[in-house]
C-alpha cells in the first residue's frame, strides 16, 4: 500500500510541477524562488531586480571580460560591494556560479529529476522569465576571457619527468 501511495504522490507532484513548467513559457512564474540578485514583489507578483546587487553582477561580468582572475575580483567585490546571497561575503563559488548562470540573461532552464534521483534539464530554456541584468554580448565576453585565463588540468604533455623511467610512459 505504501509504494502505491507514493507512486501516486510521485505522479501528482510530477504533473503539478509540469503544469508549473508549461505555466512559466506562458510568462506566469513557476515559485517566488529566484536568484539572490532579484527578489519577489508582492504587490507585482513578479521579480524585481535589486539595484546593489546588479551593480555587483554587472561589475562582475566586466572585470572578468577585462581579464580580472577570480582571487583579484573577489577581493574587490568584498571591499566595493555588500554581499550577495546567504554566505555573508564574496566567495570565489559564488562569483563562478554567477558567471556561468544564464539567469543574468534572463533564463530559466526547467530540470527534473529521473529515475535515478540526478537533476537534469528539461525543454529549452524559458527566455526572459527573469529580469535581465546584462547583454549577450558582454556574457559571450566574459566567458571568452574565463575560457583564455583557465589552467590546464591532469597530465599535460608539456612536462617531462626526469626521474620516471620510461617503462612508465605512455
Amino acid at each position: 500500500i505504501a509504494y502505491e501511495q507514493s507512486r501516486e504522490k510521485r505522479k501528482r507532484v510530477g504533473h503539478a510541477w509540469k503544469t508549473k513548467r508549461e505555466n512559466a513559457e506562458k510568462g506566469k512564474p513557476m515559485s517566488k524562488r529566484c536568484p539572490s540578485w532579484l527578489a519577489w514583489d508582492d504587490s507585482k507578483e513578479s521579480f524585481a531586480v535589486q539595484p546593489q546587487a546588479k551593480k555587483a553582477i554587472e561589475y562582475i561580468f566586466k572585470r572578468t571580460a577585462d581579464g580580472c582572475g577570480q582571487r583579484q575580483l573577489t577581493s574587490e567585490l568584498n571591499s566595493k560591494f555588500p554581499p550577495v546571497g546567504h554566505s555573508g561575503k564574496w566567495n570565489g563559488s559564488y562569483v563562478q556560479k554567477v558567471l556561468s548562470d544564464r539567469a543574468v540573461l534572463g533564463e530559466l532552464q526547467p530540470h527534473i529529476f529521473d529515475d535515478n534521483g540526478v537533476r537534469a534539464p528539461i525543454g529549452t530554456p524559458i527566455k526572459g522569465y527573469y529580469p535581465r541584468i546584462i547583454s549577450d554580448e558582454l556574457f559571450d565576453r566574459a566567458a571568452q576571457a574565463k575560457f583564455i585565463r583557465r589552467r590546464a588540468k591532469g597530465p599535460n604533455s608539456k612536462f617531462i619527468n626526469l626521474f620516471r623511467s620510461e617503462e612508465h610512459t605512455s
